[in-house]
């Protein structure tokens, strides 16, 4: 989980390797969709490959790393305050992560979201969230073969 509001590396490093030290990765990047009818609308909120895309770090809010739950915790919480791709909704996402070191625990990541309509853009009806992926096809962990 990066502080841009995604999951992933986007080619840069491995971002999903398994198993574990083997170099072969299995994601390129990630992040959340958010979509809903306002007005009788529809309007999309994205996560972006170049970027954060619609989502962008809370002003004032701390990208968390530290032990915690699990070995790791990572927590982040954004917002489409500064959405380009649509009229901000006024949703905010608290994002988290955790991961354990241990062998027998070694090979999944834990995330947890909570999204919260602060009601900007009046009733957000019909909500659907999904986790957009940018999986990686093997056998070349580095060419993001998938596109």
């Amino acid at each position: 989980m990066n502080s841009n509001t995604l999951l992933g590396t986007n080619g840069n490093n491995y971002s999903g390797t398994w198993p574990k030290a083997t170099g072969t990765n299995y994601l390129t990047i990630a992040g959340l969709w958010l979509g809903g009818l306002v007005g009788g609308g529809a309007r999309v909120l994205k996560a972006g490959e170049s970027g954060a895309g619609d989502w962008h770090q809370t002003a004032g809010s701390s990208f968390a790393l530290a032990p915690g739950i699990s070995d790791q915790d990572i927590s982040v919480t954004y917002d489409d305050s500064l959405a380009t791709s649509t009229t901000p909704l006024g949703i905010r996402v608290f994002q988290k992560s955790y991961v354990w070191a241990s062998a027998s625990r070694s090979d999944f990541v834990i995330l947890t979201y909570r999204v919260v309509n602060r009601g900007m853009s009046g009733k957000t009806d019909s909500v659907f969230v999904g986790l957009w992926a940018d999986g990686d096809v093997q056998p070349s962990p580095a060419t993001n073969a998938s596109g």
